[in-house]
């Protein structure tokens, strides 16, 4: 009984307490029991820490070849203590060390993917780590641990040398696994369901197989829909839920049967769905690929429960394009280069074309596209002089005029259901016909006279492409009708200054200076598909 008093009055004084297991440490370490000593000394520096009893864990360390550990102890002594030391301990502390560096190297542990990395069972970090680990020489075990994955392990010989020992750990996946965290914000605590097995109580934290799991929480008649959470391999998946009271019930019986159910914007399950909902409206979506999506909205009563059976129309993955459109002034380089100005007589050229398309996806397709496009650039000046010995004016007309027939292969991605909207890169190639000419109509006395001269026709071949955004209007599942605006791009030769040989005093001819041309023509499209 005297003796409970005493330890019960011990336990109160954690000084007095810090200086029995030191007194039992101490005399131990006469004994040379150094492993007994080490737990009476650091159980000693847990309760108060003092210099002493830090210096005693070193050296107890150091004694049962724990080397590196010892130098631990030795470099907090120095840290925390270091002020307090006298010059004499100072010197033996610093030339314990100095013996104890000789039996201690290095560890370079690297591992794919990044886990946790055990030495001889003690926790060292997790890779990337900061620096090498510093251990005692020897054979060294080292574990590397992931979720998921077959633990690597190896035994490693390490000397006292400058440079780490290097050990490169590839972790072999031997089952899928990742985790799931689920939180809420409230108390008390609801129970977790997975896949509809209630797993535990918020907050709640497990490993689950690789894929995709359906995730509610319940409490009575407060919970969360159960919402589908993808989980990945070595990963933690973090999903905080609000629960709320759960008064209806809603069946959604969608057609195809593997389509996506998504309600109120959260995915619940690919296929058919039940579950209970807050009472009031809520937005219904199917979709599947390869069909026309369908959203609902469903008012939702606590009178039973209501049923939704969705039937979405197939779409159609094979379509052709009938495509039409005109380039508006200004828009092709190729005249402004020519130094012919401002294009005010025939400004507007056309675009008539055919695109074919297959979908990859239900928002990625490939296509061919045929087209044909003429770019004219027209423009008049009235010109005064003399002309044929006589003053007067003319009226003088310069023409560059591009006609090209392309083939080539594009690629659309599409966005949004209800209006869809289209973006399509088309890279091919194009025959151009570049055509270059002048005229004149000169009044002499009551008659005109008209002089022309055809600078040059030049033909060759460019490649040609460019981006095409559109947006269109679907009637019926099969038919869009579509606008757009096209960006082409093409390069053309250089023309060389013609000199006229008339008597007209036209303006000089710089030629056309071949190199980068383009065309922003504006589209509309019929859409069919098939």
């Amino acid at each position: 009984m005297t003796l409970l008093v005493a330890n019960a009055a011990l336990a109160d004084d954690p000084l007095a307490e810090a200086k029995r297991h030191f007194d039992i440490g101490f005399e131990l370490v006469d004994r040379h029991a150094w492993d007994a000593a080490l737990a009476e000394l650091l159980r000693s520096y847990e309760l108060h820490p003092t210099a002493a009893a830090l210096k005693d864990v070193a050296i107890c360390r150091r004694e049962l070849g724990r080397f590196d550990e010892a130098l631990d102890a030795y470099e907090q002594v120095l840290a925390r203590f270091g002020a307090e030391l006298s010059a004499d301990e100072r010197r033996a502390v610093d030339a314990d060390v100095a013996r104890i560096m000789r039996f201690v190297g290095a560890l370079d542990v690297t591992s794919d993917p990044p886990a946790l990395v055990f030495v001889d069972d003690r926790e060292r970090g997790a890779t990337p780590l900061a620096h090498a680990i510093r251990v005692t020489v020897g054979t060294r075990h080292v574990r590397v641990v992931k979720d998921g994955y077959a633990p690597f392990e190896a035994a490693v010989i390490v000397s006292h040398d400058e440079s780490a020992t290097r050990v490169a750990a590839k972790l072999a996946v031997v089952s899928r696994l990742g985790r799931l965290r689920v939180t809420k914000r409230t108390a008390p605590p609801f129970d977790v369901l997975v896949d509809g097995a209630v797993v535990g109580r918020t907050p709640w934290e497990g490993q689950l197989a690789v894929g995709t799991h359906a995730v509610s929480i319940r409490h009575g008649d407060h919970g969360t829909i159960a919402r589908e959470v993808d989980i990945g391999t070595g990963t933690t998946t973090d999903l905080a839920l609000e629960p709320r009271v759960l008064d209806g019930a809603l069946r959604i019986e969608p057609t195809p049967s593997d389509a996506r159910v998504i309600v109120d914007g959260t995915r619940v399950s690919q296929g058919a769905w039940s579950g209970e909902l807050p009472s009031g409206e809520h937005r219904v979506r199917v979709e599947a690929p390869w069909y026309v999506p369908e959203t609902r909205v469903v008012d939702l009563t606590s009178r039973g429960v209501q049923a939704v059976r969705p039937v979405l129309l197939p779409t159609s993955r094979a379509y052709l394009e009938l495509v039409a459109g005109f380039a508006v002034p200004g828009m092709f380089d190729v005249g402004v280069r020519g130094g012919i100005g401002v294009c005010n007589v025939s400004c507007v050229g056309n675009l008539i074309g055919v695109r074919s398309g297959y979908g990859l996806t239900s928002s990625v397709s490939v296509e061919l596209f045929v087209f044909s496009l003429s770019l004219p650039h027209d423009s008049a000046t009235t010109v005064s002089g003399t002309i044929l010995g006589q003053s007067g004016s003319a009226r003088y007309t310069e023409n560059v005029d591009a006609s090209m027939f392309a083939l080539g292969a594009s690629l659309r991605w599409q966005i949004f259901d209800r209006v869809p909207i289209s973006l399509h890169a088309f890279v091919g190639g194009a025959d151009t016909t570049l055509a270059n000419s002048t005229s004149a109509a000169v009044p002499i006395g009551t008659s005109t006279y008209f002089v022309g001269h055809r600078d040059g026709i030049t033909t060759f071949w460019s490649p040609a492409f460019g981006p095409e955004l559109r947006v269109g209007i679907p009637f019926g599942r099969s038919i869009v009708v579509g606008a757009g605006m096209m960006a082409l791009f093409f390069f053309t030769p250089s023309i060389a200054p013609v000199t006229s040989v008339s008597a007209i005093p036209i303006p000089p001819r710089p030629g056309i200076q071949g190199g980068f041309a383009y065309a922003l023509p504006i589209t509309a499209t019929l859409h069919v598909g098939f």
